[in-house]
């Protein structure tokens, strides 16, 4: 049995995307162009961001409704990089994309961002940054829980932020991989489970089981 460290215990699991790239999916982008390429092989999802200044999304509609508490996980690899970049997952925004939210790491493993912006960054609406020692030449997991009115941010399985719901972005059901300019990165599964959870009846844990 395991719990959230607020109190609230996930009794049940349905899984509602399960993406492991063995095949061709039709829902994401693929695409070669100057700037970009988004493709498939080998059991992988390959993004490569070649712009100068421009962050690239792939995006999949989740089958979820605002009300709902929901799971979203990947693992993530970066295959070359700007040390300065940041990539990982947007999440909450809606086709036009005007205002999104986005949990990513930076290249050089150093940072952790989370936040609410413009799709132009002129405008960012919640921020938190946090310090972290990360190697990216190995596989990153980042999952991200939304429980009654919180989320929790999860890397490689550990929480490193938990923040009111109400933060963040609501706009639409879309939600994919983020990549900022000069990197490449593959992705071997994108996973959504809605939760049902209930009020826990004992102390909880403080890890969170994905």
């Amino acid at each position: 049995m395991t719990f959230t460290p607020q109190s609230f215990e996930i009794i049940h699991r349905e899984t509602v995307v399960h993406e492991t790239f063995q095949q061709t999916p039709t829902a994401w982008e693929i695409t070669s162009k100057p700037e970009e390429q988004a493709f498939f092989k080998n059991g992988c999802y390959w993004m490569e961001n070649r712009s100068e200044n421009r962050w690239m999304y792939y995006k999949y509609k989740l089958p979820l409704k605002t009300k709902d508490d929901w799971m979203l996980k990947t693992e993530i690899e970066l295959l070359s990089k700007d040390a300065y970049g940041h990539y990982g997952l947007a999440w909450g925004f809606s086709e036009n994309r005007e205002v999104l939210n986005r949990f990513t790491v930076s290249a050089d493993g150093e940072r952790c961002l989370v936040m609410q912006f413009q799709k132009d960054h002129h405008r960012v609406f919640h921020r938190y940054q946090k310090r972290i020692v990360l190697d990216t030449q190995r596989p990153i997991e980042l999952g991200i829980l939304k429980i009654s009115n919180y989320f929790y941010f999860l890397l490689n399985k550990q929480v490193i932020y938990i923040c009111e719901a109400g933060q963040f972005a609501n706009e639409g059901p879309y939600a994919g991989y983020y990549v900022e300019p000069d990197l490449f990165i593959r992705s071997r599964h994108f996973i959504a489970e809605r939760l049902i959870v209930q009020p826990a009846v004992a102390e909880p844990h403080e890890t969170l089981y994905l």
